[in-house]
């Protein structure tokens, strides 16, 4: 309710890095029995490389989730698969995490349900084996951007600003990735919508 009230236009519940494995099922129960706005809730699932991935998708099914984010989308088959296990009736936020994400991006963008593509630059920082910083990710940004605009889907969301308690930098951020073409800024505390 806290997020929901904060001003952010959509709220994420985070399936995948916000619960540990031991509580993932705890998780799932929340879910379940809160009474959420589908409308403006969405919800993160964990990848299907693991074994949470199946009671994720169950989940959603019985609640009737509206908006699915998939961390480290690296198919349009992988995204089909969520497709049709949600009965084809949701819509899509792949979330570029990967170098195999990034070269799968005009496939993942032409995926039935995909809305926009997000970006996680702290995943994708690990699997490159590069820095973190804009500059270290300006060519990633830029063609996250340029790609959402060739496959016509709306400008794609950018990566969060991990230190929540400096308003200057997530606002530094924002700036950056709205000089770029990104069209929203995913954020991790609600000290960050302002």
């Amino acid at each position: 309710s806290k997020a929901l009230a904060s001003g952010a236009d959509q709220v994420i519940i985070d399936l995948e890095d916000a619960v540990r494995p031991d509580n993932k099922a705890v998780g799932r129960t929340a879910i379940a029995d809160a009474d959420l706005d589908w409308s403006r809730v969405v919800v993160r699932i964990n990848d299907m490389t693991t074994a949470f991935h199946d009671d994720d998708i169950a989940l959603l099914r019985d609640v009737g989730a509206k908006t699915v984010m998939v961390p480290k989308a690296e198919s349009g088959d992988m995204l089909a698969a969520i497709s049709a296990a949600l009965g084809g009736d949701c819509h899509l936020l792949p979330q570029v995490e990967t170098v195999k994400s990034l070269f799968a991006l005009p496939d993942l963008l032409a995926s039935t349900g995909v809305v926009r593509a997000c970006f996680g630059h702290l995943d994708f920082a690990l699997d490159l084996g590069s820095g973190q910083d804009q500059q270290a990710m300006l060519h990633v940004r830029s063609q996250i951007v340029l790609q959402s605009r060739r496959a016509d889907k709306p400008a794609p969301v950018d990566s969060v600003t991990p230190d929540f308690r400096n308003p200057e930098a997530v606002t530094a951020d924002a700036l950056a990735a709205r000089n770029l073409g990104f069209g929203a800024k995913l954020l991790i505390h609600p000290a960050q919508v302002d």
